[in-house]
């Protein structure tokens, strides 16, 4: 039996590469992966480590969508989410939800700090230099509202945040489980 868990367990990353990403691009160096999770996803993740029964309501009432970023470039890239913008279909803008807010949640909740440290490191980082080649993932969450929605990224270039500036947009998401 334990070798038949091993198999499973070495083919899942060869699944979990062929499953396509639902929105993908590269565009001025940068390549970017979008994919929505199903609120049963997310609140299964969390359960299994160790979020109450309240937590996860909220987890269920957000929308996340798994962020890949990679820079095809030769200069250093910055990631800062918070330069970030989400509009709905009516072009309204929809606030990201913070790290701030889900760490008050948390507290509020009395979520154990095993189980807050887990849900940070499923989120993208606040800030990091990606130097050429390097990618980066995590999730973003906002409020569902009127879908589809479209992400518009900025990101800063070079070593001290001084070589320009440069903006991707990626449209058509969806937030999974959501009827639009």
């Amino acid at each position: 039996m334990r070798w038949l868990a091993l198999v499973l367990f070495s083919l899942a990353p060869a699944v979990l590469a062929a499953t396509p990403w639902p929105k993908a691009l590269v565009e001025h160096g940068i390549a970017v992966r979008v994919r929505p999770n199903t609120p049963l996803q997310m609140a299964a993740f969390y359960e299994a480590r160790g979020f109450p029964a309240t937590a996860l309501k909220e987890v269920k009432s957000a929308c996340f969508m798994t962020v890949g970023v990679t820079n095809e470039r030769t200069q250093i890239l910055w990631l800062e989410p918070k330069r970030w913008s989400l509009t709905d279909a009516d072009g309204k803008k929809v606030e990201l939800i913070d790290i701030e807010h889900w760490n008050r949640l948390w507290q509020q909740f009395q979520v154990k700090p095993a189980a807050r440290t887990a849900f940070r490191w499923t989120q993208l980082p606040e800030s990091r230099d990606l130097h050429p080649h390097e990618p980066v993932g995590g999730n973003i969450s906002f409020k569902p509202g009127k879908g589809p929605y479209t992400l518009n990224m900025r990101f800063y270039l070079g070593q001290n945040r001084a070589g320009g500036d440069v903006k991707v947009r990626i449209s058509g998401l969806a937030c999974s489980g959501q009827s639009d």
